[in-house]
C-alpha cells in the first residue's frame, strides 16, 4: 500500500521508465522510395529503351527484378 505521494509519484516514475521506448527507425541504406524511382529513375530507362526501339527498329522490353514495387513501375511505363 503506497504511503504518500511520493512515494506514488516514485512509483510513477519507476513504471513510466520501464515502458518501452518509441523504436528509432533506420534506413536500411540500400533503398529508395517509389516516388524517387518513378521520377528519377524510370524515366531515364525509359528514354534508353525509346532510343534503342528507334536504333535497331525492334521492340525492347523492361526487364525488372519482380519485386512487387515493379508492377506500378511497368505500368508507368504502358502510360507513358
Amino acid at each position: 500500500m503506497l504511503r504518500g505521494k511520493e512515494e506514488c509519484k516514485e512509483k510513477c516514475r519507476l513504471w513510466d521508465a520501464a515502458q518501452p521506448h518509441k523504436a528509432e527507425l533506420k534506413s536500411t541504406g540500400n533503398s529508395m522510395t517509389m516516388l524517387f524511382y518513378v521520377e528519377n529513375i524510370l524515366p531515364r530507362h525509359i528514354a534508353r529503351i525509346k532510343e534503342l526501339e528507334r536504333k535497331y527498329k525492334h521492340c525492347v522490353y523492361l526487364q525488372e527484378d519482380g519485386k512487387k514495387d515493379d508492377n506500378l513501375a511497368a505500368r508507368v511505363k504502358t502510360a507513358s
